[in-house]
């Protein structure tokens, strides 16, 4: 049976996460990453502990805390967590995501919201959000409202913003002769790019380089490649 991959940002309360676990059924075909700040704290650590030990009592035997930095800002956070999701993903095990953003600080919890967002276009994606501490509230958000977040930029532009990524500093000139462009086609597109805020340029004549934002969306098409739905 093809199971879910449950992402929690956890802060130093587990319950909320095993209400979750217990109202989706969660069990032995499932799997948990909780996301909290490095240096992970040891309040942190004993709530994925307890966490951990009520997934085993279940069944659901594959658990994993990683800790992320907030320097990163929104976007290299949501990136992180884009990356370490579709690493599930791409086992081939999985078909669906429950995003639980209760737990830890907001900003993490943001970065999470955004995360879900980016992989809805890809995957069958959920959010929760509940209280922490108590049953006082749960919601559950799927399908429909997720569709006004799809990415689309159009090809040549995903293309360039892809290879900045993985190439930063590159001159639009080496990237039109790498990729089969015409210079003036890379130029008008990563322009386009800069004024949506995903590239930026060091210096008269210097390279491209991707923003937080840019290296993103980056990951996300190259998750929304692998599965089929890239642009």
């Amino acid at each position: 049976m093809a199971g879910r991959v449950f992402a929690f940002t956890l802060g130093f309360h587990e319950n909320f996460a095993i209400r979750t676990l217990s109202s989706y059924s969660a069990d032995a075909a499932d799997s948990i990453v909780a996301f909290t700040y490095k240096p992970v704290s040891g309040a942190v650590k004993t709530a994925f502990h307890n966490l951990a030990s009520i997934a085993a009592r279940i069944g659901v035997g594959d658990h994993r805390l990683v800790g992320l930095d907030p320097g990163d800002g929104l976007a290299g956070m949501a990136a992180s967590m884009l990356r370490h999701v579709g690493d599930y993903l791409k086992l081939g095990a999985y078909t669906r995501v429950v995003f639980d953003v209760t737990g830890g600080p907001k900003m993490l919890s943001l970065s999470a919201f955004i995360a879900a967002m980016l992989l809805s276009g890809i995957r069958s994606v959920e959010i929760t959000v509940q209280s922490e501490t108590a049953q006082e509230y749960f919601e559950k958000v799927a399908g429909a409202p997720f569709a006004m977040f799809r990415v689309s930029l159009g090809r040549e532009k995903a293309a360039i913003l892809r290879y900045v990524a993985e190439k930063p500093g590159s001159k639009p000139a080496a990237i039109a002769a790498d990729m089969g462009l015409s210079p003036k086609t890379v130029y008008n597109k990563a322009g386009e790019l800069r004024r949506l805020g995903l590239l930026y340029r060091r210096g008269r004549g210097g390279g491209l380089f991707p923003t937080s934002w840019g290296n993103l969306i980056a990951a996300y098409l190259e998750l929304a490649e692998y599965f089929g739905g890239g642009q």
